[in-house]
C-alpha cells in the first residue's frame, strides 16, 4: 500500500508511478509470453487489473501519470514479447482504456465505492471490470491483433473477452484489498492465534492444490472449494484473496506443463484453458461474494453491540420509562425507572401489554398513532395520553415513539421513550382554569 504522503509529493508519485507502470509491464509481459496458445490474443491478462487498483485507491491529480506508466508498460511488453511496435502503441491505448471503462462506471454506479465490504459492490466490480470493460475493448483489441496475427477475429475476440474479464473478475478485487491496506488491516487487527490458525490453513490449502492439480487420475476437482470456503470463514476477505493466488497459481502451472486433471484433457490447449477460466471463475463467484457478506456482517455485529451497550446503559439508569414492544402492544424490553414512575418492577411489566396501562379513553388514538409508524419508519410520533400504575391514580405522559427494524427493512417493534408529565397537565389545566374565570 502506498502511504499517502507519498501520494501527495510529486517526485515520489513519479516514483510511485514508475512502479506501478514497470509491474504493469512485467505482468502484461508474463502473459503475452505464456498464455498466447494460438499466437493471437493472450489467455490470461491480469495487468489490468494492477492499474484497477491503483486508480481506485489514489487520488485523480495522480491518475494521469499512472495511466501513462502503464501505458508504456503495455506498450513495451508487446513490442518486445509480442506483436511489434506499432500494435503496442495501439493495444496500449485499448488496454489501459479497458480501465478507465471500469472507472467511469464504477463512479457512475458507485460514487462512494468502498472497500468491497458488500455483495452489492462486489457485483458492481463483476458489472464494471469483469463485463464493461472487456466488452467494451474487445472489438477495437480483436481488430488489432486479427491485423496482425493469422488467427481469426473471432478467437480474437472471444480470448479477449475471456481473458480479460477473467483477470479483471479474479485480481480485480485483490488488486483493490491490497492498495487500499486491507490486508495489513486484517493482520493489525486480528489475534496471532487467528493469524497462526489462517495460516496453517493456508499451507494446508496450498498442498491440496498441489496434490490435485498434478494428478489426472481422479476428478477430484471438487474438493478445492470446501476449503476455498473455510478459509474464507476463518480470515474473511483476506483468506479469499490468498486462496485464489494459489489456486490460481497452481492450475496455471499445472495446465501449462499438461499436467493434471485440466492440463491432461484431450482437447486443444485454448479449451483447456477456457476450462481453467472458468475454474477460477466458479471459485471467485463462491468465496468473494460470501467475504464481502462476512465482513458487512461482522461490521453490522460490531455497530449492533455498541448500539446494545449504549441500550442497556439507557435502560439502567434513565429517568424516563423506555419500552420496546411489538406490533400487537406485547412488551419486550422495559427500563428499570418503571419500578420509580409507574410502581412496577421491570421483569413484572416485560411480556404484559403496553395498551393495557393507557386509559380507554386514549388508547384508540395511541394504537392509531402507532400504526402510522408503518407508513414511514424514519419518523418519530408524539403522544400524550393517561397510564395508571401500580395502585396509583391515572397520569398523564408523553411518549415519542419510533419503529424498529430488521436487516431486511421489516417491522420488528417498537421503540417508545415515555416521561411524566402530570405536573404539567395539572398546570395547564390551574393556567386554563384562571383565564376562563377572567372571562366570566
Amino acid at each position: 500500500m502506498i502511504s499517502p504522503d507519498i501520494r501527495l509529493n510529486p517526485a515520489r508519485r513519479i516514483f510511485s508511478a514508475l512502479a506501478f507502470g514497470f509491474a504493469y509491464f512485467l505482468i502484461a509481459s508474463l502473459s503475452v509470453t505464456y498464455t498466447r496458445f494460438e499466437g493471437g490474443t493472450a489467455f490470461i491478462w491480469i495487468a489490468s487489473a494492477l492499474l484497477l487498483g491503483a486508480l481506485l485507491y489514489c487520488p485523480r491529480r495522480t491518475w494521469a501519470e499512472i495511466v501513462i506508466a502503464c501505458a508504456i508498460g503495455s506498450f513495451v511488453a508487446t513490442w518486445q514479447f509480442s506483436l511489434g511496435f506499432v500494435p503496442g502503441i495501439a493495444l496500449a491505448i485499448v488496454n489501459v482504456g479497458e480501465v478507465l471503462v471500469a472507472i467511469a462506471v464504477l463512479r457512475w454506479a458507485k460514487p462512494t465505492f468502498g472497500d468491497l465490504d458488500s455483495v452489492q459492490e462486489v457485483a458492481w466490480i463483476i458489472a464494471a471490470a469483469g463485463i464493461a470493460g472487456p466488452l467494451a475493448t474487445s472489438v477495437p483489441g480483436a481488430f488489432v491483433i486479427t491485423e496482425y496475427t493469422s488467427v481469426s477475429f473471432a478467437q480474437n475476440w472471444l480470448a479477449w473477452l475471456s481473458g480479460h474479464s477473467l483477470g479483471m473478475f479474479i485480481f480485480g478485487p485483490i488488486a483493490i484489498l491490497v492498495a487500499k491496506g486491507q490486508v495489513a488491516a486484517w493482520i493489525d487487527r486480528t489475534k496471532k492465534l487467528r493469524i497462526s490458525l489462517g495460516a496453517l490453513l493456508l499451507v494446508l490449502f496450498a498442498v491440496i492444490c498441489l496434490q490435485i492439480l498434478f494428478q489426472d487420475s481422479l476428478p477430484l476437482l471438487f474438493i478445492l472449494f470446501p476449503f476455498l470456503v473455510l478459509n474464507t470463514f476463518v480470515m474473511g476477505r483476506l483468506g479469499s484473496v490468498i486462496s485464489l493466488l494459489i489456486l490460481f497459481a497452481t492450475a496455471t502451472i499445472a495446465s501449462l506443463q499438461g499436467a493434471g486433471p485440466i492440463g491432461s484433457l484431450d482437447v486443444p490447449v485454448t479449451e483447456k484453458s477456457l476450462v481453467l477460466q472458468l475454474l477460477l471463475a466458479s471459485a471467485g463467484l463462491t468465496v468473494f461474494p460470501m467475504a464481502a457478506d462476512l465482513a458487512r456482517r461482522r461490521s453490522s455485529f460490531m455497530n449492533l453491540k455498541s448500539e446494545a451497550a449504549l441500550y442497556s446503559l439507557a435502560l439502567k439508569s434513565s429517568s424516563d420509562l423506555i419500552v420496546e414492544f411489538d406490533s400487537r402492544g406485547r412488551i419486550r424490553l422495559a427500563s428499570a425507572s418503571t419500578k420509580e414512575i409507574l410502581g412496577i418492577p421491570s421483569d413484572i411489566l416485560v411480556g404484559g401489554n403496553i395498551f393495557d396501562l393507557i386509559h380507554p379513553t386514549d388508547e384508540p388514538h395511541v394504537r392509531e398513532a402507532h400504526r402510522s409508524l408503518a407508513a414511514d419508519p424514519r419518523t418519530t410520533i408524539h403522544t400524550e395520553f393517561r397510564i395508571r400504575g401500580h395502585g396509583k391514580r391515572w397520569g398523564w405522559f408523553e411518549s415519542h415513539a419510533r419503529r424498529l427494524s430488521d436487516e431486511d427493512s421489516q417491522r420488528s417493534g417498537i421503540v417508545a421513550v415515555i416521561r411524566d408529565i402530570t405536573d404539567r397537565k395539572v398546570e395547564e389545566e390551574r393556567l386554563r382554569s384562571i383565564v376562563e374565570s377572567s372571562k366570566e
